[in-house]
């Protein structure tokens, strides 16, 4: 008998020759211990990028309220020049937010829509300033600033209005003196 014809019969009669079809379990896989040891590498390795990230989405984050604020007051100052109405950029420190306000028969209210809404500052952030409202006057000058944004001890930027052009702009490193 040949050998592949033995081979046949043993598969046949259902029982397979040593070795063949079985799994040999030492060969598939990984060890506990290799497990282990890459879940531990892994632990390691985010423990030591965390903090690096968190600090980049930080920076991100207040980079982007910066960006956002001066672009509300830019847009405060052109249609304040178009509608002939004072409009004002107003900042609370209790809930750390501010929002865009129109003059309204001496009264200042919130704008409506988009430009309107009340926008959060990032965590922590607190504006100081002689005035915590800037107004954007119908003749393109503008009332108030400059303002100086702190996290604890801190210096974030400074928002700073040139009260004859009325623009606004922003000012990422200012001085370090405690607000």
């Amino acid at each position: 008998m040949l050998h592949s014809d033995l081979i046949f019969w043993v598969w046949s009669a259902g029982v397979p020759p040593a070795g063949v079809g079985r799994k040999v379990f030492r060969d598939s896989g990984f060890t506990l211990i290799e497990l282990v040891l890459v879940g531990a590498l892994l632990a390691v390795f985010v423990g030591l990028t965390m903090p690096r990230f968190r600090g980049g989405f930080q920076r991100f984050t207040d980079e982007r309220a910066s960006s956002e604020m001066e672009e509300l007051s830019h847009y405060a100052r052109t249609i304040a020049i178009m509608r002939g109405v004072p409009y004002r950029l107003a900042f609370s420190n209790d809930d750390g937010s501010y929002r865009l306000l129109r003059s309204d028969k001496g009264n200042f209210v919130p704008v409506d829509g988009n430009a309107g809404r009340r926008r959060r500052l990032p965590e922590g952030a607190k504006p100081q300033g002689p005035s915590l409202d800037v107004t954007f006057l119908p003749n393109g000058t503008a009332v108030g600033g400059p303002l100086k944004f702190w996290r604890d001890k801190e210096a974030l930027w400074q928002f700073q209005v040139d009260p004859v052009l009325g623009e606004a702009t922003i000012v990422e490193n200012v001085d370090e003196t405690t607000g």
